[in-house]
């Protein structure tokens, strides 16, 4: 099965995540994540409350153009912004909608290669916090 992640910024208009916005590969990790549950049964089975799940991208190398897109995602000098964004659920095992709050992309460092023609991004973190199913 082909699926290819998206966002949106406005929740109208989507754009898909590309290769570039992984870290240049698939090597980078985009996954929704649940939050441990508060218990679990005596049968170990998890009851509680699970709260919001997020989405995280790790890539421990981003191109400048995948990078510029996440930044401007998020929009001039804000810390954070609303996004929708179409993903993969594993829990699941099919693609959900989820509408959440896109924190500003952090970074370890930045390199510059071939006389200032590339700079790549170190170790990207990007969160999607509080998503809720659209």
């Amino acid at each position: 099965m082909s699926f290819t992640p998206q966002y949106s910024t406005n929740g109208v208009d989507f754009l898909p995540i590309g290769r570039s916005m992984l870290g240049g590969t698939f090597a980078g990790r985009f996954e929704l994540v649940y939050p441990e549950p508060t218990t679990h049964t005596l049968a170990g089975s998890p009851a509680g409350a699970y709260g919001q799940p997020s989405i995280y991208l790790r890539a421990p190398l981003m191109g400048a153009s995948g990078m510029l897109q996440w930044l401007t995602a998020v929009g001039g000098s804000a810390l954070s912004a609303s996004i929708t964004v179409d993903t993969w659920n594993a829990y699941t095992g099919a693609s959900v909608r989820v509408m959440g709050t896109l924190i500003r992309p952090r970074w370890d460092r930045t390199t510059i290669l071939r006389w200032g023609d590339v700079v790549n991004y170190e170790n990207v973190e990007i969160d999607i916090i509080n998503c809720t199913l659209v």
